[in-house]
Order: C-alpha cells, then structure tokens, then sequence
C-alpha cells in the first residue's frame, strides 16, 4: 500500500486531510496514483490509518477510512546513520 505523510490525523473516519504539496505531487506524478485509491496516511509519531485519496486542482486531500492506530514497532526503531570519510585529496 503506498503512504503518504501529514501532519496530523484526525480521530474519526471520515474526516479529510489536506496533504502537503510535495507528498500529493509525488502521489500524482511519480506513483501515479488515481481519485478515490486507497493509500496510508502516517503522522511520523507513530500513528497510521487507511484513506482514500481525492485530488482536486492542484492539491489533494485524503479521506480517513478507520481510526487512527499506532504501531510503537514505528516508534521504538533506532535509526543508525553511517558516513564514510573521504580521501584527503578529495577534501
């Protein structure tokens, strides 16, 4: 299922969201995606619900179709960042 990132997710189904402008750009011209597709909504604090998705002129919205749920597996993943040093004469 493809996911789109927001800042918030409502409590109710139902409700609508307005997606940023890169995430509903990237829904549209890189996934592809169409009216009314199902997709995951993600908040980034680890909470997730399935919505549909509607575009409109140049934005989109997605509809929550459940009630948010939370995952602490999402929560609880430390993120390891490894960087290579380059040769001195790179530098």
């Amino acid at each position: 299922m493809r996911r789109a990132l927001v800042p918030q997710i409502p409590n109710h189904p139902g409700h609508k969201v307005v997606l940023p402008e890169g995430e509903a750009r990237h829904l549209t011209q890189v996934l592809r995606l169409r009216n009314n597709e199902e997709i995951e909504i993600l908040d980034g604090q680890g909470h997730y619900a399935r919505a549909k998705i509607v575009f409109q002129d140049r934005g989109a919205t997605a509809e929550t179709l459940e009630t948010p749920q939370t995952n602490p597996k999402l929560l609880s993943q430390p993120i390891h960042l490894y960087m290579s040093i380059i040769k001195g004469d790179a530098m």
